[in-house]
């Protein structure tokens, strides 16, 4: 098992494919917008690689390519049952949240590192331009009574003090500035819903949302989404959207936005 330097991490596109490519922040590790480490079995220029574990700085993991790899998956093992003394941003004891995690893994994860596995399936959308609908506001609507900001450099420490995902989908608040974009409603100087990108990859935007406890049942997860879509549509983006099954008010909102649902796919949660 090699782990790659930052400027070899571009090998490893060779392993994406219709299965794996829909996942914005694994390709968000191999263009650097994230930090994150990747290993792979070998690095060769002719070849490329066969199989390839990368894992960001939330502890999200991804594998990519052959799975009868035997000498390689006993370093994977390796990897995960060292995970919780790893230093860096993969420390402080987080477990290991493995997206697209393939009956074979779950099982060899079960059988020979740990029985604390929970499953929540998730759901992949895929966005269809000709279903959407507007779901904002205008200037004319007096039942709005809220403003609507888009993040910029005067308000963006008051974003990522509402919510640190700016932070963690993105290296700093000056990259999330320079490639990324967002929106925030406020009532009155307070923030109580944001709409961020999480990420931007090969021109799709992973979209992320948050509301305020009090503020919810009120329309405004619709409002922010639909202006963070605006933006996309404008600038030639793809919006995506993806999340876990059993969350119901998630899945109603993106079908009201034109999203359509491509696959359900595994995502487990490793204690270690």
């Amino acid at each position: 098992m090699i782990e790659l330097e930052k400027k070899d991490f571009q090998h490893v596109k060779s392993l994406l494919n219709e299965e794996n490519h829909h996942f914005p922040l694994l390709k968000s590790v191999i263009s650097h917008n994230i930090e994150g480490r990747i290993f792979v079995d070998e690095l060769n220029p002719q070849k490329g690689c066969q199989s390839a574990l990368i894992i960001n700085n939330m502890g999200w993991a991804y594998f990519l390519g052959r799975e009868d790899n035997d000498d390689f998956n006993e370093h994977v093992e390796e990897i995960l049952k060292s995970f919780a003394s790893m230093t860096g941003n993969l420390a402080n004891n987080n477990p290991i949240i493995w997206f697209g995690i393939s009956d074979y893994w779950r099982g060899r994860v079960t059988e020979r590192l740990t029985t604390d596995v929970q499953d929540y399936p998730r759901m992949q959308y895929i966005f269809n331009p000709e279903g959407y609908q507007f779901g904002g506001y205008t200037k004319d609507d007096t039942n709005f009574h809220y403003e609507i900001a888009e993040i910029t450099e005067e308000n963006i420490q008051q974003a990522i003090a509402f919510n640190e995902s700016i932070i963690n989908f993105w290296q700093s608040k000056e990259e999330f500035l320079k490639k990324g974009f967002g929106y925030i409603v406020l009532d009155r100087e307070k923030i109580i819903s944001q709409s961020i990108s999480a990420s931007v990859e090969d021109g799709e935007v992973e979209i992320d949302i948050l509301t305020e406890q009090d503020y919810r049942g009120k329309g405004l997860a619709k409002i922010i989404a639909s202006r963070l879509i605006e933006k996309c549509l404008g600038e030639g983006l793809i919006p995506k959207w993806d999340c876990i099954v059993n969350n119901t008010p998630s899945r109603k909102l993106a079908e009201q936005l034109g999203f359509e649902v491509k696959k359900e796919y595994n995502l487990s949660i490793i204690n270690l």
